[in-house]
């Protein structure tokens, strides 16, 4: 079994968002803009993030049974502190907080977005946007690395993001193997 899939299948998806880049360049004004490509992705991203926080939660407390957005809150928030989490996209020369207004009751806007689209595309496919895309990408970048955490495979990864990064991982790579995610405890 190949322990690092989830990080593998990030990698794939945050090459495939990179490439939406040429064709709708990120400015403020640009954030709007959906596509069919962005429901896609948006959809893909959510789905996998959800297996990932059951991951990190059945790591974290044995027995838990979180299956939803809220229920990920409360376990993922009762050992690391993700709305602390930062995500530097430097190619658009930002910094994205992907977790910063999540709570029980909160979902953070783009998951919101993504259930919409899923859901109720005829109603919400103005939602599909480069701007919830990519902060749907951060936040599967987050939850990678807490589940890497986790399952104490941080120190394997190599493969580096095309477009996303952390300002503290050595260097600003990852070859030095020393992503770190923030303890409820610290």
């Amino acid at each position: 079994m190949d322990r690092l899939n989830h990080w593998r299948y990030f990698l794939s998806l945050e090459k495939e968002f990179s490439e939406t880049l040429r064709f709708v360049e990120f400015t403020p004004s640009q954030q709007s803009v959906y596509s069919f490509e962005f429901a896609r992705l948006l959809i893909l991203i959510c789905s996998e993030l959800d297996v990932l926080f059951k991951v990190v939660c059945s790591s974290a407390f044995p027995g838990s049974n979180a299956d939803s957005i809220g229920k990920y809150f409360s376990c993922v928030s009762g050992k690391y502190r993700p709305e602390s989490e930062t995500v530097r996209v430097d190619r658009l020369s930002i910094r994205v907080r992907p977790f910063e207004h999540w709570g029980e009751n909160s979902p953070p806007a783009w998951w919101t977005a993504q259930n919409k689209v899923k859901h109720h595309r005829h109603e919400h496919f103005q939602e599909a946007t480069l701007g919830n895309t990519l902060h749907a990408l951060c936040g599967l970048f987050i939850g990678n690395l807490l589940a890497l955490n986790e399952l104490s495979l941080i120190d394997q990864v190599h493969d580096v993001p095309v477009l996303l990064g952390r300002d503290d991982e050595p260097g600003h790579l990852l070859l030095e193997s020393g992503y770190r995610v923030a303890l409820r405890d610290s």
